[in-house]
């Protein structure tokens, strides 16, 4: 089956899963009272989540093109942009693996593999850090969390001198050249290209301005839901609502679940309740932002893949189209 095919199949029944996740919880909470605590927002407060969002987003695109640059690639803002975006159409595919769809689309422009892999690699990586230290907050609050810190700590101290060590790149190196050329060889050869490529983002000044824009796009994102929840009538603090935020990105992400769907939902929905929300608002609450922060990526990325055209990807045996000059 088409490789393409098979993205488009994924990325629908995840969507089918999830409206079931989600439909459960609504009707156990009462649909009707969740609806209500919905409306409580006017045009004005979605356009401010919306656009929290939006601005995560656009922090995490221009840290993107740096890290294209880095490589020596200047791709033109509107092209990248929709790669980069096609890619959140597939957040809810497993380990979010098919956001690596911009790799197709890229190499068309003359990004090898490794690399557009290793700029997704040191996103993600990245990304983890800044969203365990918002949710630093949310540990002191919740000492139940703190297993979720101490554990994303763990494999963050893990990978990220793993991907920087030249001990580990000498041994794939040495290893692939003791193999007989085949598969096994090749693909060690690739593990060695994407660690090389990804110590370039991982040090020094590049490590920390990555870090640094996703402190601030996860953060933007945070500062929504803090707002969320005064437009529902739960005042909280804002270290409150973005520990709460964080810390359900956490369970998400560790859960290694497709999204995050169902734990990050359940976790958010859980603190809400520990916080003194009634079970309807909270339900509302986590439904709502994952709306405007979860599905809006995805309904992104949708349009982007559709602007970008679906066709625009080589048939599987097919050499990509040269690069623009």
């Amino acid at each position: 089956m088409d490789p393409r095919h098979r993205l488009v199949r994924l990325l629908l029944w995840s969507i089918l899963i999830t409206l079931l996740l989600y439909g459960v919880p609504a009707v156990q909470a009462d649909l009707r009272s969740v609806e209500a605590a919905a409306q409580r927002l006017d045009a004005a407060d979605w356009a401010l989540l919306l656009g929290l969002s939006a601005l995560g987003y656009a922090l995490r695109f221009l840290r993107w093109q740096g890290y294209l640059r880095r490589f020596g690639h200047r791709i033109p803002t509107r092209p990248s942009l929709l790669c980069y975006l096609g890619g959140f159409a597939f957040t809810i595919t497993p380990g979010k693996a098919g956001e690596a769809v911009r790799s197709l689309y890229l190499k068309q422009r003359g990004v090898g593999y490794a690399q557009s892999l290793a700029a997704l690699f040191s996103e993600r990586l990245l990304d983890l850090v800044a969203i365990l230290l918002l949710a630093l907050a949310g540990a002191l609050i919740f000492p139940q969390g703190r297993w979720l810190l101490a554990l994303a700590a763990a494999l963050i101290l893990l990978l990220l001198p793993l991907a920087q060590h030249p001990g580990l790149q000498r041994a794939l190196a040495l290893g692939a050249g003791r193999l007989r050329p085949g598969r096994t060889q090749t693909l060690l050869r690739h593990g060695l290209d994407l660690l090389r490529a990804s110590a370039r983002l991982l040090r020094g000044p590049v490590l920390w301005a990555g870090l640094g824009i996703g402190l601030l796009a996860w953060g933007a994102e945070g500062l929504g839901f803090y707002l969320l929840l005064h437009y529902l009538d739960l005042p909280a603090s804002l270290p409150l609502a973005l520990g709460i935020y964080a810390l359900s990105l956490l369970a998400g992400a560790l859960s290694f679940i497709p999204g995050g769907l169902g734990s990050t939902e359940a976790t958010m929905g859980l603190m809400l309740l520990a916080s003194g929300a009634d079970a309807p608002t909270a339900v509302a609450a986590t439904l709502i932002y994952r709306l405007v922060s979860l599905w809006f990526a995805v309904a992104l990325g949708a349009l982007a893949l559709v602007a970008l055209g679906v066709t625009a990807l080589p048939q599987p045996g097919q050499s990509p189209p040269p690069a623009d000059p």
